[in-house]
């Protein structure tokens, strides 16, 4: 759900946490004659709802109508207060809802070793210099790296850093993973609004 905080979002500063990726960053990758390039993605499942709110916010993420007097009854509350419900989490429609979450996401990989500076990518900053890439969108992980052809291909699937590798972090923060598999990996796929063919050393927009 999406709810409309536009009076709320009045009144906020804008955070600006969030440096994303894009797909244009590809066209700055050099593939040599004798490299493919091999990626893989996951993304987080209603990441928004997973990100709990202090409790002195609560009451600033309200929405709907307010509650009728028969589920105030129900509830035991007291009638002669009017109450309406609110979220206890992030949620989407928040003015630094995607910059809350853009942040948190990236802490949780560096903490377990993923998105090192070398290696983060990021639109409008440097292209990484090593092989791999990584770019996290708001709740989604894409990594490619380029292989060498000759590397025989059980070599290359152990050399391919996967979002795989994500899991035991994610876990271990209790953030849901996508209930779909993966991403499969591919040579030619279209990935943050770009489109990669590795094969023929192609990148566009």
């Amino acid at each position: 759900m999406i709810y409309d905080r536009r009076p709320e979002n009045a009144t906020m500063a804008k955070l600006a946490w969030a440096h994303l990726p894009s797909g244009a960053c590809y066209t700055r990758m050099l593939l040599d004659p004798c490299e493919f390039l091999r990626g893989s993605g996951d993304d987080l499942r209603n990441f928004y709802y997973t990100l709990r709110l202090p409790e002195n916010w609560i009451r600033f993420n309200s929405f709907g109508r307010r509650l009728s007097a028969k589920a105030i009854r129900a509830l035991g509350l007291c009638p002669r207060v009017p109450y309406r419900l609110c979220f206890r989490v992030l949620g989407m429609g928040d003015v630094n809802g995607c910059d809350i979450a853009q942040a948190v996401h990236e802490a949780v990989l560096r903490r377990h070793g993923l998105l090192s500076p070398s290696a983060a990518l990021r639109y409008g900053d440097p292209v990484p210099t090593g092989s791999t890439w990584e770019g996290v969108y708001i709740d989604d992980l894409l990594i490619t790296q380029r292989i060498p052809t000759h590397v025989k291909f059980e070599r290359r699937r152990r050399r391919m850093k996967r979002p795989t590798y994500r899991v035991p972090c994610i876990r271990s923060s209790a953030l849901p993973l996508s209930l779909r598999p993966g991403a499969p990996k591919w040579t030619a796929s279209s990935a943050r609004s770009g489109l990669l063919c590795s094969c023929g050393s192609r990148s566009g927009i």
